[in-house]
């Protein structure tokens, strides 16, 4: 609990300000923040990278993740997810409760899953409630000054 507390004073809405208010009611829940825009989803996917990479993600989907998966030792880990996403992205929108939100999702794999654009391969998170085969934002949304966006010539990599 420190730690979050600790991350929360770091990585709050006004780091200026010290006496900063805690947030009142629920934590968040809902995944539908991350489609908000473009951006946010883009930042969850880079979340949600980072958290495969430090093996908080099972290999595979766990029907009783409730009870067997979320333990301190993996609220640990989104935590230290957390602050290597922030020492990254340090503007992005992603809260430490939106963090855990994602995270718990991922691990559920009901709802929403990381996958790579089908015209460039960069990872996104995929709405597994949509239709597959999607894409990412710079490849559904080309800029309006250039032509014709190609899987050719792709606006975004995949990352290493």
């Amino acid at each position: 609990m420190y730690r979050i507390r600790t991350l929360y004073r770091a990585y709050g809405n006004d780091p200026g300000n010290s006496g900063l208010l805690r947030p009142r009611g629920r934590p968040p829940n809902q995944l539908h923040f991350f489609w908000r825009s473009a951006q946010v989803a883009d930042d969850a996917a880079i979340l949600g990278g980072i958290a495969r990479a430090l093996n908080i993600l099972p290999a595979q989907v766990v029907n009783d993740a409730e009870h067997s998966l979320y333990t301190l030792h993996r609220g640990e880990r989104v935590c230290t997810a957390y602050e290597l996403f922030r020492a990254h992205l340090p503007s992005s929108e992603i809260s430490i409760d939106y963090a855990f939100v994602l995270v718990s999702a991922l691990i559920r794999g009901d709802e929403v899953q990381l996958g790579y654009c089908v015209a460039c391969d960069s990872l996104i998170l995929v709405d597994r409630l949509k239709p597959p085969q999607q894409t990412c934002a710079s490849c559904s949304y080309p800029p309006q000054n250039s032509s014709v966006h190609s899987p050719s010539a792709p606006l975004c990599e995949r990352p290493v």
